[in-house]
């Protein structure tokens, strides 16, 4: 004889809300609005990681996507967390939840950071664009050389260190 089940009392109500926090839980990775400008430059971090990602044949730039390539490399990493969150909803400790997913937040938002220097599938700097960037170098930020190691997408890293996390939650936060 098979199992049964029925959708009585107060253990399954309490079950199913607790999916239903989990299935509202979201953890957001990319550059939240507070880290978007660029100081002096027209076009803002957000608008510049899309561009890089998705690549712009109008302007002759290849794709180099971060957060996806690096979210999925990081991911046995990564699901722990959010298995830990989940079953802390379910256990009614929803401090011990928003802790896993801040941490797997952090270890994405890492991760993403991480995936500039590393190696990457990215097609190398072009010859001119390396020149630009050592230009840009040798008379720095506020008129300081700054030392000049090529990396792709990097020039004074603004848009690799704007990357973060964001946790919402079914109660808003």
């Amino acid at each position: 004889m098979g199992a049964s089940y029925s959708r009585k009392g107060s253990g399954l109500k309490s079950l199913e809300a607790a999916l239903d926090r989990i299935r509202k839980s979201e953890v957001l990775v990319g550059i939240p609005a507070e880290k978007a400008s660029r100081r002096g430059d027209a076009i803002n971090n957000p608008s510049l990681l899309f561009i890089h990602t998705k690549g712009s044949e109008l302007n002759n730039l290849p794709a180099r996507p971060v957060l996806e390539p690096s979210i999925e490399k990081n991911k046995a990493i990564i699901a722990p967390h959010l298995g830990e969150a989940a079953r802390n909803l379910i256990a009614k400790k929803p401090q011990e939840a928003l802790r896993e997913l801040n941490l797997a937040g952090d270890i994405a938002a890492s991760g993403a950071k991480q995936y500039f220097v590393e190696p990457n599938p990215w097609p190398p700097d072009k010859p001119e664009t390396i020149a630009r960037k050592a230009r840009k170098h040798s008379g720095g930020r506020k008129g300081k050389a700054e030392p000049f190691i090529n990396q792709t997408l990097i020039d004074f890293g603004r848009m690799r260190n704007a990357i973060s996390w964001l946790v919402r939650t079914d109660d808003g936060r």
